[in-house]
């Protein structure tokens, strides 16, 4: 979720008057009622937040990273906020049930490479599909 963001940008409602540091001594005043789009993606694909963010590695988020990293609001892809998503518990696990079930019956290889096209503001997005090939796992019995 993290490099194929489902959601390129998240909007909020500021609430109260403030002030975001944009570095080289600029400060942007934001005041209640103003939209802001904050950009998940490139938060998910920044290097000063996720080392070699093109590359798929799973045990950056191990021993409690994850949490860690939703704190600092680098991982956004439930949301954020008060307003965060309803369903994320029912639909991680629901996933992840899923996936126990096709992983634990069927061997699964990717048939050909697939490259991610560019940005569109929305997330990334794959050039083409994806095919796979599934080979049932026979269990002895």
């Amino acid at each position: 979720m993290r490099m194929t963001s489902v959601i390129g940008f998240l909007l909020k409602i500021c609430t109260r008057p403030t002030k975001i540091d944009l570095g080289n001594d600029r400060i942007l005043n934001v005041e209640p009622g103003v939209t802001v789009a904050i950009p998940a993606y490139h938060f998910h694909h920044d290097e000063a937040y996720f080392p070699q963010p093109d590359e798929f590695r799973p045990e950056r988020f191990d021993n409690g990273a994850i949490s860690e990293l939703t704190k600092r609001g680098c991982l956004l892809a439930f949301g954020d906020g008060p307003r965060i998503c309803l369903g994320m518990r029912v639909g991680l696990l629901s996933v992840k049930m899923a996936l126990l079930r096709i992983l634990s019956q069927y061997k699964i290889e990717q048939t050909k490479k697939l490259s991610l096209s560019s940005d569109s503001g929305l997330g990334m997005y794959l050039d083409g599909d994806v095919d796979l090939r599934y080979t049932r796992i026979e269990l002895s019995k």
